[in-house]
């Protein structure tokens, strides 16, 4: 597996408000929701089940991703279809990339960066170990 690395360069900003705000957060990929092999086991029995559904939880993170307004997410147990379907549409104002793990969970790590801030130099791979 490979794990992406991006090096970005910050735009000029003003020197008033020099923060940099970096958000992260475990989105909680639908593969680990549950056991695909018998027994079937809800890994998270104490979460009623509308709570867990995508449909409940996609909103939510992309409303709680506003809400902080950072400038770089870098986002884990991300799907590719949450990616492409969600957090892409949701997220206008940032760039985004993935890196899927290869095999039974398709589930990797995200990084969104705001475009008004920052600009891709290069964008490179190395293994996971």
């Amino acid at each position: 597996m490979m794990r992406a690395y991006i090096l970005y360069l910050r735009k000029s900003i003003p020197v008033a408000d020099s923060s940099l705000r970096v958000m992260t957060y475990n989105i909680l990929a639908d593969a680990f929701l549950e056991s695909k092999t018998k027994p079937y086991t809800n890994f998270f029995p104490y979460c009623p089940k509308q709570f867990q559904e995508r449909s409940y939880r996609e909103p939510r993170i992309a409303s709680e991703i506003h809400a902080h307004n950072p400038h770089i997410v870098c986002l884990q147990e991300v799907e590719g279809k949450t990616f492409a379907n969600c957090l892409v549409p949701m997220l206008p104002d940032y760039s985004g990339h993935i890196t899927v793990i290869k095999g039974k969970s398709k589930a990797g790590c995200a990084l969104f960066y705001k475009t008004d801030e920052f600009e891709m130099m290069k964008y490179f791979k190395f293994p996971i170990t």
